[in-house]
């Protein structure tokens, strides 16, 4: 099965009044009755809530996995420090499942203008694609620095990252890869540090 469009929402398992919004609104440009977007561009569209494991409401997910049908749970712990294995172990399961044209990670407290997002596709290249708001770009005004505070919840330790600054990169609120790169993640997921 090929995608042109593969959607991961990152989700906490607790977080079904989130996932209900997305339902409720943007989702709806995709699914939903009276969208503008064309049925064969809603069809080449893959949209999934990502969680990980969390025995306490294991319960409650399964039946609403059952209900909407767009749920994958991945073999990761739920938590804000997983977020980033959670991505690699959802794309090893996509990649080992069908192609597409573009991976998209967005946060479950995001709203993606998909029908904006398509048109600007279109003028995207297929390959060697990395796209998003862009932290760190020289000469911009959009630039972050490691938090050492241990308490803080981007928390980054030198072990991690030892520079005082952070190379460009999109913010994780939504972010677009090409194939290739999102397949490279996949087939390297093992080996990738958390």
């Amino acid at each position: 099965m090929h995608y042109h469009l593969v959607i991961m929402v990152d989700s906490g398992c607790r977080y079904f009044h989130r996932r209900s919004a997305i339902r409720n609104s943007w989702k709806l440009l995709i699914d939903g009755p009276g969208s503008p977007i064309s049925t064969t561009e809603r069809q080449s569209i893959l949209f999934a809530f990502v969680v990980g494991q969390d025995a306490s409401v294991s319960a409650e997910l399964q039946q609403e996995a059952s209900q909407f049908g767009d749920i994958v749970q991945v073999n990761v712990p739920d938590s804000y420090d997983t977020i980033l294995r959670k991505m690699l172990e959802f794309l090893k399961f996509a990649c080992s499942r069908f192609t597409f044209d573009y991976f998209m990670h967005a946060d479950d407290d995001s709203f993606v203008r998909i029908d904006l997002l398509l048109n600007a596709m279109r003028s995207l290249p297929r390959q060697m694609l990395y796209w998003g708001y862009v932290w760190n770009l020289p000469g911009t005004e959009r630039q972050t620095r490691p938090l050492r505070d241990p308490s803080a919840k981007s928390y980054m330790s030198f072990e991690q990252h030892a520079e005082d600054w952070y190379p460009p990169f999109a913010s994780g609120c939504g972010f677009l890869l090409s194939f290739d790169l999102a397949q490279y993640l996949a087939q390297e997921a093992d080996s990738l540090p958390d």
